[in-house]
């Protein structure tokens, strides 16, 4: 008995090591595949410019801290073609997203310098406006008005619930998968179409985000 006893305990701890080693595996597969995405997407936008390898590295950084944030890490109690099916997924939403974010950086910085360079006088008539957010409280919510200010632009100055409230996205718990949220945004100009880029970036983070409750907001 006490044989059996200690065989049963040593496998359950071989199970275990063997789960952590399973588990260190699935984090690191997930962190270079989304290093390798965002690597692509920004040698794609920088048309590899040699001058712009010098921002590759912390640029990739953040884009993968960003990713675990808003997709979280590997699936864990899954089988592994499940596993690998949904990350698979969210990672070409993610490389979209990136891609798309990018772009629409390039785009507007572009059209900010012409607005602001603009003789004999600027073309800028800076003003407030919203914008609402169907995304889950918590780090969805957080990541969608972070990536807002990196619009050209804009600056987002608060997140609250849509009655007026404080969004609570400190602990996630306010307004629940089914609340909203409204952004307040100062623009440089009222012609920015910060309302499309608003509904496009959510509908994005959307697909990104883990778990089919989270692509409701689409």
């Amino acid at each position: 008995m006490a044989g059996g006893r200690d065989d049963r305990a040593g496998v359950g701890r071989g199970g275990r090591r063997d789960g952590r080693r399973a588990g260190a595996g699935a984090w690191a597969r997930s962190i270079v595949l989304r290093a390798l995405l965002i690597a692509l997407v920004w040698v794609a936008v920088t048309e590899a410019d040699a001058s712009a390898l010098v921002y590759a590295a912390p640029a990739i950084a953040v884009g993968v801290g960003v990713s675990l944030v808003v997709t979280g890490g590997p699936a864990r109690g899954r089988r592994g073609g499940d596993a690998v099916r949904g990350t698979a997924r969210r990672a070409a939403a993610l490389a979209s997203l990136t891609g798309w974010i990018l772009a629409r950086s390039v785009a507007g910085g572009v059209d900010v310098a012409r607005r602001t360079l603009r003789l004999p006088h600027a073309d800028v008539d800076p003003c407030w406006t919203t914008v609402e957010c169907r995304l889950p409280a918590g780090a969805p919510r957080v990541v969608f008005a972070f990536v807002m200010n990196l619009m050209p632009g804009t600056l987002t100055a608060t997140v609250r619930d849509a009655d007026g409230a404080d969004d609570g996205t400190d602990d996630g718990g306010s307004g629940g998968e089914g609340g909203r949220a409204v952004l307040d945004v100062h623009v440089i100009s009222p012609e920015l179409d910060v309302a499309g880029a608003a509904v496009e970036l959510e509908r994005r983070l959307a697909a990104a985000l883990p778990g089919p409750g989270h692509r409701d907001a689409s």
